[in-house]
């Protein structure tokens, strides 16, 4: 009874730290996949995201300290061990869970350096821009990664008469070239406002 008991509690210890892990590495990425999300459903509010932003690091932390204790105890020879069966399958199964946990939390905590990071949009053909094409920098506030700039040249692209954007969330604004007579400035500082990021200034 004593060995099922602990044999129970090690199981339970150990998919805490496994869904602690994930779940916190999730967190601590929520500042980036959050507004791509929030833009792919057509609802406003990424740019409330950013709160999350300044966890990160101490969720990261905690992510690792999960894993450190996943990985010590998927690897080490417990009470499970010594009942005198074959524990190899046992032991395989809950290393191959502490690894694909790994891989998940790695993906997780590469997303704000793989996604949407300052490229250029593609711009439409430069005949469909007419001669009085203009460019407009705005100056945005509320963005802290690559997922940001993503989400708010997505927003921006699918406006009507707007020719190309270019999004920096470090230098903090976007650069939009457009047609005056299909869209009006107003009209890309509400699109950006919407997301829940604030423009501060235009130039």
């Amino acid at each position: 009874m004593a060995d099922d008991t602990a044999r129970q509690t090690e199981k339970t210890l150990r998919l805490a730290t496994i869904g602690g892990a994930v779940l916190s590495a999730l967190a601590a990425s929520v500042c980036c996949i959050g507004p791509l999300v929030v833009a792919a459903l057509g609802v406003g509010g990424a740019g409330l995201m950013h709160k999350f932003a300044p966890y990160r690091p101490y969720l990261m932390v905690l992510t690792v300290v999960c894993l450190g204790v996943g990985f010590f105890l998927a690897y080490r020879r417990g009470a499970q061990d010594d009942c005198g069966c074959d524990a190899r399958p046992r032991r395989r199964r809950r290393r191959i869970g502490i690894w694909v946990a790994t891989v998940a939390v790695a993906a997780l905590s590469a997303a704000p350096y793989l996604v949407g990071g300052g490229r250029n949009a593609p711009a439409l053909a430069a005949a469909s821009a007419g001669a009085n094409a203009r460019t407009v920098t705005l100056a945005i506030q509320g963005m802290t990664c690559g997922g940001c700039a993503a989400t708010v040249r997505k927003a921006l692209g699918r406006l009507r008469g707007v020719v190309s954007v270019s999004v920096s969330y470090k230098q903090r604004r976007a650069v939009i070239r457009y047609r005056p007579d299909a869209v009006r400035v107003q009209a890309l500082v509400k699109a950006i406002e919407k997301l829940g990021y604030k423009v501060t200034s235009r130039s």
